[in-house]
């Protein structure tokens, strides 16, 4: 015991039983756990049981200090420069895209303080203050939340804006006991998300710092994920450990959804284990540490996959199209079983002969495991047509995805809005049999033969077609570069997600095709705020009301339940709902009292929600008033920011 008292002090009462899963990797916490199990069993007079679990835990004490030992003798790879190095490899203008640093930000910090973190909370304060060192070198202004959580306590959000305060909050946190691995993250993530602070600046990034999986994301991830994307906010995970071999899955799922990271934090290096497409993050497997430039692979601009025994007497083809505005590409194809992996082979088109030579590209190749990584880069002009891929048939699983890339690289952005108007709220979860209105900008748009352009909704897997359209006459006048799409989204495309792809010519005739880098997940069932009263305001002794529909455009009837709240916590009250049938249907009972409701197929309703403000206001406070509506599959999060008035609305 005087070792273990040696890195920790520890009194003999100080224990809680728990057990360690053999997969995870030993740390300082577990031996904790250990010596608080030994010192139970000893006051029981187990004594077998006692020096079983203390030899475990002077068996971790060994190990990790053997593993801080290699660590530092290691040139290769340090802990202390996480961020350093990102910074150092992505460039600064990367860097600061990826962490939201070109304008004003909302920085979010969720740090697990369990006991199993005792090793690792001191690095989740160095990673802040690198990410913060950035912030201020950025010169952009910024507003920090922080919340600490562990099982079952979890902190308040306190949002501050000197950085020295935020280190002072940071020495001031204190490693709490647990029991078991898994902690309430995502209800630390959550009450980060209620602080009235999070969405002010409309460009948040939310970082949480953990070593276990979740217990709870099970069933909140949906609510997180479609909060953030409302206001396209991201959302990392820093992990210093797993309660198994690999990442909880929904922590990777919100990251990848959002646009953030997922870093699985080793001795041996870290990896980026998010495996996205949204191009926020431009490696997914070992990007730092022993033999990361072997091990490095991409993703990025299109993605394909499949999953099932083929025959083996023939070959498949995947076509890729390069046009003039890429520079370089890369190409990252993974295949089971790995035996076919040297069959893989990526061929130049035929069609630019001239531009297609070995002395005007330079092609590299190299693989790791089940994967191979083909980069080209141009010489004086890029070889322009259909690349192809080709991959024998007779594979159990395939994936590829590419990335490319160039200083004058045509791109686009995409998104949906409920209306065309002057005030637009950008919205990646569009409603299913629903009018939504699709918006396209373009970048380098004067390179783009816009009488050629359509559009596709993708599906996530397999890159199938599931809705096209030519949009040569919806740009705005004012704007040649911005196209507005009026569109109903079939039901028939269904809620697993997908993505946008714009195809047509160059000016200089060049074909080209580009996806989007974020996804979209339509759902059935919409609920969205119409109307706020009041210009968005609260005055002295009104009421302020805010119209909210729901509807249930699915096949089968559905239960909808509305809960609303507020920061300031002023009175909130919900009227009936208003129910209006589709057409050429009747209902008696269009008016209902009852919270939640039955909405038959095709239904929507209103509610009037009516918040009475107090006589005394503080002129230009924000006060954040939250709807949350419930459905059997789906979670709706609807945020209005009132701002009070000190004086009556004449």
């Amino acid at each position: 015991s005087s070792g273990i008292n040696a890195e920790w002090p520890l009194r003999p009462g100080d224990y809680v039983q728990s057990s360690v899963s053999n997969s995870r990797t030993p740390r300082l916490g577990d031996a904790i756990k250990f010596f608080n199990v030994s010192m139970a069993a000893f006051e029981a007079r187990n004594l077998l049981v006692a020096q079983e679990n203390m030899a475990r835990s002077l068996a971790i004490v060994n190990e990790v200090n053997s593993r801080k030992k290699r660590s530092a003798d290691d040139d290769e790879w340090s802990f202390d420069v996480l961020f350093n190095d990102i910074r150092q490899k992505f460039g600064d203008a990367k860097y600061k895209e990826m962490l939201h640093l070109t304008k004003r930000v909302t920085m979010v910090f969720v740090i697990d303080t369990s006991d199993s973190m005792a090793d690792d909370i001191d690095k989740a304060k160095l990673y802040i203050n690198q990410l913060m060192d950035a912030q201020r070198e950025s010169d952009v202004e910024a507003t920090y939340i922080l919340v600490s959580f562990g099982d079952p306590n979890i902190g308040r959000a306190i949002a501050m804006r000197d950085p020295a305060k935020v280190n002072q909050y940071l020495d001031s946190l204190k490693i709490s006991v647990g029991g078991d691995c898994a902690e309430r993250t995502c209800y630390g993530i959550i009450r980060a998300i209620y602080n009235q602070q999070f969405a002010r600046y409309r460009n948040t990034v939310v970082y949480v710092f953990t070593d276990a999986d979740s217990k709870d994301c099970n069933h909140h991830s949906h609510v997180i994920r479609s909060a953030l994307q409302q206001i396209r906010a991201t959302l990392n995970f820093v992990l210093f450990d797993t309660c198994g071999g690999t990442a909880d899955v929904n922590y990777v799922d919100m990251a990848r959804k959002t646009g953030g990271f997922c870093l699985l934090v080793r001795d041996t290096g870290v990896y980026n284990i998010t495996d996205t497409v949204n191009g926020a993050f431009q490696y997914d497997a070992l990007i730092f540490g022993e033999h990361s430039d072997e091990t490095e692979t991409a993703i990025g601009q299109g993605m394909g996959t499949s999953r099932r025994k083929r025959d083996a007497e023939t070959t498949e083809v995947k076509h890729i199209v390069v046009d003039t505005s890429i520079d370089e590409f890369r190409v990252v194809a993974s295949i089971k079983p790995r035996s076919l992996l040297d069959q893989v082979q990526l061929h130049p088109p035929q069609s630019d002969s001239e531009n297609c030579l070995d002395e005007n590209m330079l092609v590299k190749r190299s693989s790791s495991d089940d994967t191979v990584i083909i980069e080209v880069t141009s010489g004086f002009c890029p070889c322009t047509g259909k690349w192809s891929l080709s991959l024998p048939s007779n594979y159990d699983t395939f994936s590829y995805t590419i990335k490319s890339s160039g200083e004058f690289l045509v791109d686009f952005e995409a998104y949906f809005i409920d209306e065309v108007s002057e005030t637009q709220v950008a919205n990646y979860a569009p409603c299913l049999g629903k009018k939504e209105y699709l918006v396209i900008k373009l970048n380098q748009g004067e390179k783009v033969d816009k009488s050629s352009l359509k559009v596709k909704l993708v599906g996530v897997a397999g890159n199938k077609v599931l809705w096209e359209q030519d949009i040569t006459d919806k740009a705005i006048t004012s704007y040649p570069v911005t196209f507005v799409i009026e569109m109903d989204l079939p039901l028939s495309i269904g809620t697993s997600g997908f993505r946008l792809m714009l195809e047509g010519k160059l000016v200089d005739g060049v074909e080209f095709e580009r996806t989007t880098k974020e996804y979209f997940y339509p759902t059935e069932s919409c609920a969205r705020v119409v109307a706020v009263d009041n210009f968005y305001a609260l005055f002295p002794r009104r009421k302020t009301f805010i119209e909210l529909e729901v509807s249930n455009n699915g096949q089968v009837d559905e239960t909808f339940t509305v809960i609303c709240g507020n920061s300031a916590n002023y009175d909130v009250r919900l009227g009936p709902y208003k129910i209006s049938p589709p057409r050429g249907a009747r209902r008696a009972d269009n008016t209902l009292h009852t919270n939640p409701v039955v909405l038959r197929k095709g239904e929507r309703a209103r509610i009037t929600v009516g918040i009475s403000a107090p006589a005394v206001l503080t002129n230009g406070k924000t006060n954040t008033v939250t709807c949350t509506t419930s459905t059997s599959l789906s979670n709706f999060v609807d945020v209005v920011r009132l701002t009070e008035m000190n004086k009556e609305l004449r």
